[in-house]
């Protein structure tokens, strides 16, 4: 039956997708400048229905040892601006589109093209949001080995697009680099331990007007520890740590000022639904500082978004800090609740804090249900509320971004996957 199984899949091509259709109703203090909605640039609603999350998936198994994987998306990262949630899918890419096999020689797997990995994710450091560091895609060379429960991997990458993929990004500004990443792992059945090595060098050239040049010079260097405790098969301790190197030349022009080396961690209590019976555990505090290059670095800014259902893929929540001395701090707790094989239910708890003087700390809640129609369609209902605090009235105070007051949606989400 499994070789049967085999013959049949080797030469044929498997399509799957995923699409997620959002209805926002939005109320709060900054009229229809909702940070829930993506077409708060026209300023004329509170409402929006939104298609932001698309994905068709097109594979091929070649060979028993040689396969073809590839990712078309539609609507979030691949639109922007007032384009996103509106009327036709305009803005479209391939996200992933590359071979995978296994070398003739040291047992080597390979993967060929363009690409994502996150290895945050890969060690379930991640709930919802994006990771401290990584979760980028490029074209690349990954050359993996395993051995028993150690392995290595290596990957050799450059090519951004303007959405910045681990580029420096401003202003329509993209930077070009030569990157190199090594991990080396070792996951027991308790217990892991994971180190690596990130070392992207800028391709350097003439400077322009923007903030931050478009082919900066000179590098950053990044090096993290990934490691975890399981207590029991339902709770465990886990965290990441990361210390950056960047150089003098570039961090004049990012920043002004000297900003060799900065550093950011996470640590995660992860507690499944076993344990405690009627509910899961997730808490999670992460911090940086105020120079760190991180998910999607945003011209030497410090970048870290997550959030409720309600704000799609990427999320709104987000946390910059550009200052040399700020630190950034963020608080994520979910408690989510599967009652029946159909039915279940979240709370969310998150406070950011931005490390600036005169800004406020966000705080945030959310709740929601959700049922599965069947194995293919799920239907969410929810509320997200936010606090930026400052002054309603004047308009004033807020978070660093300039946002005042309380925000808060009420969405419906169909997600259908196939």
């Amino acid at each position: 039956k499994r070789v049967t199984k085999l013959e049949k899949g080797i030469g044929s091509w498997q399509i799957s997708g995923r699409f997620k259709f959002d209805a926002k109703f939005t109320n709060g203090d900054q009229d229809a400048d909702s940070q829930f909605l993506n077409q708060k640039e026209n300023h004329t609603t509170k409402n929006e229905f939104a298609k932001e999350y698309a994905r068709l998936y097109f594979r091929r198994q070649i060979t028993e040892d040689t396969y073809f994987d590839s990712e078309f998306r539609v609507g979030a990262w691949a639109a922007s601006g007032t384009q996103r949630g509106q009327g036709d899918t305009k803005q479209m890419s391939w996200n992933k589109f590359y071979i995978g096999t296994k070398l003739p020689f040291w047992g080597l797997n390979a993967r060929i093209g363009r690409f994502s990995w996150d290895w945050e994710s890969e060690y379930g450091l991640v709930n919802a949001f994006d990771s401290l560091f990584g979760d980028y895609r490029g074209d690349a060379f990954e050359f993996k080995k395993k051995w028993d429960k150690v392995s290595l991997t290596g990957i050799i990458y450059r090519n951004y697009n303007n959405e910045g993929e681990q580029a420096l990004y401003v202003g329509g500004q993209s930077s070009q680099s030569m990157n190199y990443a090594l991990k080396l792992d070792y996951v027991a059945d308790k217990w892991f331990l994971a180190g690596f090595g990130n070392w992207m060098q800028f391709d350097g050239g003439k400077e322009t007007s923007k903030e931050v040049v478009a082919n900066a010079s000179g590098h950053v260097h990044t090096y993290g520890i990934y490691a975890g405790y399981k207590f029991t098969q339902d709770i465990a301790l886990k965290g990441a740590y990361y210390w950056q190197k960047l150089s003098s030349d570039l961090t004049g022009k990012l920043f002004g000022e000297d900003s060799s080396s900065e550093n950011a961690w996470k640590v995660v209590l992860d507690i499944k639904q076993p344990a405690l019976k009627f509910t899961s555990l997730w808490v999670e505090y992460a911090q940086m500082t105020g120079c760190f290059l991180g998910n999607n670095a945003m011209g030497g800014v410090t970048a870290y978004s997550f959030g409720f259902k309600a704000d799609s893929d990427k999320g709104l929540f987000w946390g910059a800090t550009p200052e040399k001395d700020g630190k950034f701090k963020v608080w994520n707790i979910r408690a989510a609740q599967k009652w029946t094989k159909k039915f279940s239910t979240e709370l969310i708890f998150m406070q950011l804090d931005n490390g600036l003087d005169g800004a406020d700390k966000t705080k945030a809640f959310g709740i929601n249900a959700s049922y599965k129609l069947n194995p293919a369609v799920t239907c969410t209902l929810g509320y997200d509320w936010y606090d930026y605090g400052g002054d309603k009235d004047a308009k004033t105070g807020g978070n660093q971004w300039g946002h005042y007051g309380k925000d808060g949606v009420l969405f419906f989400r169909t997600d259908v996957k196939f």
